[in-house]
């Protein structure tokens, strides 16, 4: 099973954010798993975004049967350290939503930025739907279960084959009148 994350059906006809969702050009993207990588960042947008350190309370990070990437599911008591991107504009936003599969969802939360004292920051972050949890197994640490020498390159390689596929077929063209999936 290759590891990629299908272009489905919802995620073909997902659009550009819009400031009235919730999940506007402003709003940051947490990050947690594959997308902390430089490499992976630049398969995936030909750029690598600002980020900054950040921790997601309230949840917990899983390996995913059959995948190299993780899902992060509600846990109480948990914390998920990741990245908090800035500067994404609509059409990046649009490339994300393409990239994660359906067994994702959007939602907004609120984490916690690393040297900033008690600062909370709302962010948009990609959450495992509850239907698909049995999934899920063990936690998923990024530097065991994703490394140059283990699954890395084979995994840019796969977001270059993405990121091509998704330019040939036109999915990113008028992301400004396209429909939010997450809405």
């Amino acid at each position: 099973m290759e590891d990629a994350a299908p272009v489905g059906a919802a995620a073909a006809s997902a659009a550009s954010p819009s400031a009235a969702d919730g999940h506007g050009e402003d709003t940051p993207l947490f990050v947690y798993g594959t997308l902390m990588n430089e490499k992976v960042l630049f398969a995936l947008l030909k750029r690598v975004p600002s980020t900054r350190k950040a921790n997601l309370s309230g949840y917990h990070r899983f390996r995913i049967k059959d995948h190299v990437f993780p899902a992060i599911r509600p846990r109480e008591g948990g914390g998920v350290e990741g990245l908090l991107m800035t500067g994404l504009d609509a059409r990046e936003k649009l490339i994300f939503d393409l990239f994660e599969d359906e067994d994702y969802h959007k939602v907004d939360v609120q984490v916690k930025v690393e040297a900033c004292e008690d600062a909370t920051q709302t962010a948009t972050c990609y959450v495992w739907n509850a239907s698909a949890e049995d999934q899920l197994y063990e936690t998923w640490e990024p530097t065991r279960h994703f490394t140059e020498d283990g699954p890395v390159p084979d995994y840019v390689a796969m977001v270059e084959r993405f990121s091509k596929e998704i330019q040939e077929e036109g999915l990113l063209e008028n992301t400004s009148t396209a429909v939010d999936v997450a809405a």
